[in-house]
């Protein structure tokens, strides 16, 4: 009676790790790089982002991306609009309101 019990535990064990392993990440918008945010100010630099579904940069409400484009899979041969499904955080929120870092993504 013993080894069933153990055996049962081990198997119950198992199949919550497989399926807790299979699990998607979830995220929490969809975003569009637009491209490279080239002006040159403090809060300025990086990638335009927005979650319009806009392949086109209006400065008002994109946000820059702080993370490198090489973290994000961009590179010199990248064509924009770029298309992801994204978790995001401001970043110093006081300072520069449009800043925002890139925690998590899947390319769409």
């Amino acid at each position: 009676m013993k080894s069933v019990s153990i055996t049962f535990t081990l198997a119950f064990i198992i199949m919550s790790a497989v399926i807790s392993g299979c699990s998607k990440a979830g995220y929490s918008n969809n975003a569009v790089i637009t491209g490279y945010d080239m002006r040159t100010c403090a809060c300025c630099g990086g990638l335009y982002m927005n979650f319009n579904n806009s392949p086109v940069t209006n400065i008002a409400t994109s946000y820059d991306v702080t993370n490198t484009p090489s973290s994000l899979g961009i590179d010199s041969n990248t064509h924009f609009p770029v298309y992801m499904q994204v978790n995001w955080a401001y970043v110093n929120q006081t300072s520069c309101p449009q800043d925002v870092s890139i925690t998590g993504y899947a390319l769409q």
